[in-house]
């Protein structure tokens, strides 16, 4: 009878400690996605006004031309030096409102265990004859190394 008591409790306080880590995950994960598009918006505008983007923090973010060639991208990415291959332009004719959502992998060998080198998710715009993309950072990223 003890044993069964302790089992289903057991088994309560594990199903619960998962349910609450999972929505902490999920909540965090919205708000990370939403912190990036409103960094999009300031890049986006930055680029269309012909300025230097001046984003805080660690930001990721690469800008393309229409051929798919990259012009610029953020010294973040730059100073990890990956193996990628940058997402695609908007396609010809997008409308200015033109936003997408793609997954975006770095890889390196000679650093594999870094926690930068993962699958991000990418939010991408139209930025007058650019297209931009904004990494969605996982919390706890920022300023870690």
């Amino acid at each position: 009878m003890v044993m069964a008591t302790f089992l289903v409790c057991g088994s309560l306080f594990t199903l619960g400690w998962i349910g609450i880590r999972a929505f902490v995950d999920t909540r965090l994960s919205i708000q990370a996605e939403g912190l990036a598009g409103s960094k999009l918006t300031r890049l986006v505008d930055a680029v269309t006004s012909d300025r230097d983007p001046q984003l805080s923090g660690d930001e990721m973010y690469v800008l393309l031309d229409r051929s798919g060639r990259v012009v610029k991208v953020s010294d973040e990415i730059t100073r990890l030096s990956p193996q990628w291959t940058p997402p695609g332009p908007a396609p010809a004719g997008a409308p200015a409102d033109w936003n997408t959502e793609v997954d975006v992998t770095l890889r390196s060998v000679e650093h594999p265990q870094w926690r930068e080198f993962r699958t991000y998710t990418a939010l991408g715009r139209v930025a007058g004859p650019y297209t931009a993309y904004l990494f969605v950072l996982p919390w706890g990223h920022a300023g870690a190394r």
